[in-house]
């Protein structure tokens, strides 16, 4: 019998549901919001806590956890790199 932690489940599945409304709404225009994102990615110190504190004792567990910081600092990457190629190309303001 194979017995699943639906609290663990429910979460990933509600974080991956969210990251993919976030990814197709979702887009820096303003400096402040390029500095919001940039905040955001502190989420390595959730992952670094999850390595420290569950990785050791579960791998597996770990892996479902991560999974969804992972995708959501991936996804803040993009809105930045997305951003500075606007800047660049001169489509929006820096300091707005």
């Amino acid at each position: 019998m194979i017995f699943v932690d639906t609290g663990a489940w429910f979460a990933v599945a509600t974080a991956r549901l969210k990251n993919r409304y976030l990814e197709d709404h979702v887009m820096i225009e303003t400096g402040e919001q390029l500095y919001q994102a940039i905040e955001q990615m502190g989420l390595q110190r959730i992952l670094e806590s999850y390595r420290n504190e569950i990785l050791t004792k579960n791998a597996r567990n770990f892996a479902l956890l991560a999974e969804g910081p992972l995708e959501q600092l991936r996804q803040l990457q993009k809105q930045i790199d997305d951003y500075l190629q606007r800047v660049e190309a001169g489509g929006t303001p820096a300091s707005t």
